[in-house]
């Protein structure tokens, strides 16, 4: 490898007059990082020849650069301080350019991480120290603490002004995704003010109630819609079309909400039934978002569902009704949880309710476009001064989605334009001179016919003197996509079928174009794996990517699909994501990836090498994390009755590995050891003569001992056939 190849294709890059030319460079860059001294080659050098591309494609090449740098970061060595605070610097202004979008807010937090992380160091300059206190400060210019604590003695007070001050507050920010962020931090001080007015018999406010209810809803939200959109759309067909809000997944990011948001209900809870009977879709929202916590609501639910049978609106007992069904019909409801329910006398209202069946959830009467009433948090704010301009960009995935926004100032007027940027020649769709929206707030709609990278832009340029206060909504709303199946949860076979497509195993059996994704889940890491699609020999691409929560995973996972599809070109009948883990389990939001296959990190390792071996008996043996082992006899792992691993030495307590291995093969034997992980012994011949002192001599004479070809890559390598081996192998497993 040459010692500037990296910066070499870089430059290369930003002197292309093709933007497709240009984002191959990267690709290549992205190759050349994944080497083992890859890393070596990032310099300043790197940091300028980004920056000339950024000024020659601008938005046209910004979401690959954003997804590039936020891969360089995770690769400069944490020793070279000044350069990490180079790249902070630019990293953040660029994410500033990207204000509105996931990769945006995703390079923010990496980058405000990164630079507490290196304020703490000793080594760095002073001019380097206030470059990262200037991109922390914007997430401290307000004081949490103190406005949380005005609320809380105004709710204390029983005040319902109070509750208008904790809306402003969310008020004050620029992005949803904050205002869940700081939902989830900071409004426990809130419940227990509440719960303190219970307790103390002084009860709380109905205005108060009333207004708490309508905060929760403000992130629960509802998001199906049936929309009439051929008024802005001719092409579109005259009846009404399902369409879901692209924001649908927030709660599944923010899953540690859920806790609060509880307390927060069974504070509305006390109030009367006009109020508590809007609880039920709350709660049946919740229910479909968190599917992996469901027992968690059992108990709120089942105290609403009785006040609702009880005193609700006809209204609501459907509602109630429609959500007792879909509980009752769910195989993960526990028994338990069914025979209360169905044994609660009261409830025998709603078992016997007319019920009309909703095959979308709350999709609710067909509603022209214009009448639309959509919430997903608080209206986000900016200041714009006298000359600047506000910017909010938004990724559309796809053709026909419904672009809605709203917008207003405190006084004066602003200009307004919508813009499709990812293009040669930026697109203007809306352009709006000097809108007046202090007294009535301005609102548009658009049907777009083409996915891209769309740009908000309020601009007070021509004011010299006056900032304008500005707060503003947007929402996207995309055709409703109904799921091909019902995510599994059931991790007890040894390939558990999470998910899976139309195409199924046909893949295997007729000529169709199909990728394979391994994914090695690890604390914190993931390993991703893929056979290069384009590749004349057999070739993996390996990524290994910091994920520290679900959604961090699938997003990762999915711009690693996206990546290998765009650079092939070639379009994949299927795509089947295969993921290991030391004890399999259900992944949050992973179904949204298509076909996924999820497996214990061993079997899938035994079965691989069965495969490859084309022998009567494996014991596969990992090292890595701790020991574990399995036994793959004829394609079958060898299990007990009672479902758990046989030969696993990871039940086995402070056992010696090469000892281990040696009473596997008595027990076994005569078998292929594979062995793999990054664990395993350096000098692999001793260890192997080691084990022989274990193992009698005509076991021996017909085994063979040896390092997995994969090498430590065995498990995620493994994962990137893991539906093959269950296409192969289902019969038996």
């Amino acid at each position: 490898m040459s010692e500037c190849e990296l910066n070499t294709l870089l430059q290369e890059a930003s002197t292309q007059n093709s933007l497709v030319e240009a984002a191959d460079q990267l690709k290549k860059c992205k190759r050349i990082l994944r080497e083992q001294d890859g890393a070596l080659q990032i310099s300043e050098q790197t940091l300028t020849h980004l920056k000339s591309l950024y000024e020659k494609f601008s938005y046209q090449i910004i979401i690959p650069l954003a997804k590039f740098y936020k891969f360089l970061l995770t690769k400069i060595p944490k020793s070279q301080d000044s350069l990490l605070v180079s790249f902070c610097s630019v990293i953040y202004l660029l994410a500033q350019n990207l204000h509105g979008t996931d990769i945006g807010y995703v390079l923010k937090q990496m980058i405000r991480q990164e630079s507490e992380v290196l304020l703490s160091s000793m080594s760095i300059h002073k001019d380097q120290q206030m470059i990262l206190s200037q991109i922390l400060q914007e997430k401290k210019l307000a004081s949490e603490e103190s406005i949380i604590e005005a609320i809380v003695e105004e709710i204390k007070d029983n005040n319902p002004f109070g509750i208008n001050r904790l809306m402003d507050y969310f008020c004050s920010m620029s992005s949803v995704r904050d205002q869940y962020s700081v939902f989830s931090a900071f409004v426990q001080p809130i419940i227990n003010a509440f719960e303190e007015n219970l307790t103390s018999g002084e009860g709380i406010d109905r205005e108060i109630l009333m207004k708490l209810m309508s905060f929760i809803e403000h992130f629960v939200f509802r998001y199906n819609f049936s929309i009439q959109v051929n008024k802005y759309d001719t092409s579109s067909p005259m009846f009404a079309q399902p369409y879901t809000i692209l924001e649908i997944n927030l709660l599944k990011i923010y899953q540690e909400m859920l806790e609060p948001l509880l307390s927060l209900i069974s504070v509305v809870k006390t109030a009367d039934i006009l109020i508590t009977q809007g609880l039920v879709n709350v709660l049946h929202r919740l229910w479909n978002m968190f599917a992996d916590q469901r027992s968690a609501l059992y108990e709120i639910i089942f105290a609403i569902l009785k006040e609702t049978a009880a005193g609700g609106t006809e209204e609501a007992r459907m509602a109630a009704g429609q959500f007792l069904l879909v509980i009752m019909d769910s195989k993960e409801t526990s028994s338990e949880f069914k025979n209360r329910l169905e044994s609660e006398e009261i409830l025998s209202i709603l078992f016997h309710t007319e019920i009309i069946h909703e095959e979308i959830f709350e999709l609710g009467e067909p509603s022209d476009i214009d009448s639309l009433q959509i919430t997903i948090g608080f209206p986000l704010c900016a200041v714009i001064q006298s000359g600047g301009e506000w910017n909010h960009l938004i990724e559309v995935p796809e053709a026909k989605c419904v672009l809605s926004w709203g917008f207003a100032t405190e006084q004066y007027d602003v200009s307004f334009t919508l813009t499709r940027v990812d293009l040669p020649e930026p697109e203007i769709i809306v352009s709006q001179y000097k809108v007046r929206c202090d007294d009535t707030p301005s609102v548009g709609i658009r049907i777009l016919n083409s996915s891209g990278l769309y740009k908000f832009t309020w601009s007070n340029s021509y004011s010299w003197f006056r900032a304008k206060h500005l707060r503003y909504k947007v929402f996207l709303l995309r055709p409703y996509k109904k799921s091909s199946a019902i995510p599994s949860k059931d991790m007890s076979k040894t390939i558990n079928i999470v998910h899976e497509d139309d195409i199924g195993d046909n893949c295997f059996i007729e000529d169709l174009e199909y990728l394979e994704i391994g994914v090695q889940v690890k604390k914190d890491i993931i390993r991703l794996a893929a056979m290069d699609p384009i590749s004349s020999t057999p070739n993996y691409i390996l990524e290994e990517v910091h994920c520290p929560t679900a959604n961090d995973m699938v997003m990762s996972i999915s711009e690693f699909i996206e990546e290998i599809a765009k650079s092939s070109e070639i379009k994949f009948s299927s795509i089947k994501v295969g993921i290991v883990q030391e004890v399999p389990e259900y992944i949050q939001g992973i179904e949204e990836l298509g076909s996924v296959a999820i497996s214990r990190d061993v079997h899938a390792v035994g079965l691989l090498s069965q495969d490859s071996l084309q022998v009567h008996t494996v014991i596969a043996v990992i090292s890595e994390d701790g020991i574990r082992s399995c036994v793959v006899h004829r394609g079958k792992i060898l299990q007990a009755e009672d479902g758990t691993t046989l030969g696993d030495l990871s039940t086995l307590k402070d056992i010696e590995l090469a000892q281990g291995i040696g009473i596997l093969l008595c027990m076994f034997g005569p078998a292929a050891v594979v062995l793999t992980g990054e664990d395993l012994p350096m000098d692999l011949q001793t260890f192997i003569g080691k084990i022989r002192g274990y193992v009698p001599p005509k076991i021996w004479n017909s085994s063979t001992i040896r390092e997995s070809i994969f090498k430590k890559a065995a498990p995620v390598q493994a994962a990137a056939k893991l539906h093959y081996l269950h296409f192969k192998y289902k019969f038996t497993n």
